[in-house]
């Protein structure tokens, strides 16, 4: 989700006859050349890190927790909230993760999407309706269909309620 310039891109042989999203000189020669042009070089990206990370260093909430304390205190908060309001579980232990974490999904959702795919899922229907950009994914019948939860600064406790009341 980053510019082009500060990122990088794996993709599978089967994906080399697909073409780059931006259209640029080398077109329709195959996806690892047309990913190679980055056209006008915006260096936004890379300026910007240093502030970005002071800020995080210096930001506290009211009662004086740093970003990432208080991240990983508000994911598994919702994550618990989710868990119990689905009556489902958290995929993973707490002591394994920071701030972002899965939640399963209750069996009687019916979950098509496919992690890091687009579609139109369950993924689609919170964005459009609920206003909510949650990650979904079917892992198949034998672990079953999750929502990737996470916390960042600038979420809001209603954002976590709306996601409850999806269901």
């Amino acid at each position: 989700m980053c510019p082009t310039s500060a990122t990088f891109m794996y993709h599978a042989d089967d994906m080399r006859n697909t073409n780059h999203a931006i259209i640029s000189w080398p077109y329709d020669v195959d996806l690892s050349a047309e990913s190679r042009w980055p056209g006008t070089k915006d260096f936004s990206a890379y300026i910007a890190i240093p502030a970005a990370l002071e800020y995080l260093n210096r930001w506290r909430c009211d009662n004086n927790m740093n970003a990432i304390d208080y991240n990983k205190q508000h994911c598994w908060k919702h994550a618990k909230m989710l868990a119990e309001a689905w009556e489902t579980s958290i995929g993973v232990p707490e002591d394994m993760s920071a701030s972002m974490t899965m939640v399963k999904l209750p069996e009687r959702l019916k979950v098509n999407d496919i992690p890091g795919m687009p579609s139109k899922g369950v993924r689609s229907t919170l964005r459009e309706d609920y206003n909510l950009e949650v990650a979904i994914g079917n892992f198949g019948p034998a672990v079953g269909n999750y929502v990737r939860l996470s916390h960042a600064i600038y979420n809001q406790d209603e954002e976590y309620e709306r996601l409850v009341c999806f269901l």
